[in-house]
């Protein structure tokens, strides 16, 4: 069973007993940070001219140009790719900005606040950030204590590695069972409003 079909066999034992709509959105990241890209750009090309300046080695000046354009390219790709690169720059205020703003973006994209009785919960999860943001809406915020979804965000909300996050979402998910279960018992006409299967979005 891979991570994907894991996740949905949990959602789905979730609404097997709670009438609460479950929906995981798995990202790569919250945002495209293409400006920490462009630091980079900018940290590496100072450093090449400042070694140039000052290194005991003769360069032609004709190179010079053509050296920097040449690194800036190569650590904005590098950048691109490594998700690495881009945490070192990522302030902990910046992040948590990114990961509300695109967590209740999604909310609304997903039609999570369109259920029935209002019960949907969005669990979003991003890779770079390797966080998780619950976003309940209204009727099935009202049913868990304030302590319970503060307690859950310190418990699963962040990670030290990517395989660090899917396990947290594992278990944010196994933690959810007991809880909707006892506050929003399934109904006999309870419906599946949405999807089950993780959206994923790289």
């Amino acid at each position: 069973m891979d991570f994907a079909d894991k996740i949905e066999a949990l959602v789905q034992e979730i609404e097997a007993q709670s009438s609460a709509e479950v929906v995981v959105s798995l990202h790569d990241s919250s945002a495209n940070y293409r400006d920490l890209d462009l630091l980079w750009v900018g940290f590496s090309s100072l450093m090449t001219l400042a070694y140039k300046v000052w290194s005991p080695q003769s360069f032609h000046p004709d190179w010079l140009l053509p050296n920097l354009m040449l690194v800036g390219l190569l650590t904005y790709f590098a950048s691109r790719r490594f998700q690495s690169m881009r945490r070192l720059f990522l302030s902990a205020r910046r992040r948590a900005q990114e990961l509300e703003r695109t967590a209740y973006s999604e909310f609304v994209r997903l039609g999570i606040g369109r259920t029935r009785e209002r019960t949907g919960l969005l669990i979003f999860a991003s890779r770079l950030e390797r966080a998780i943001v619950l976003v309940p809406d209204q009727g099935l915020e009202e049913k868990i204590a304030p302590p319970v979804w503060s307690e859950w965000a310190d418990r699963y909300g962040t990670a030290e590695s990517d395989q660090g996050l899917l396990q947290n979402l594992e278990q944010q998910l196994q933690a959810l069972k007991a809880p909707l279960g006892r506050q929003l018992p399934r109904r006999e006409d309870d419906t599946n409003e949405l999807p089950d299967r993780p959206v994923e979005v790289s």
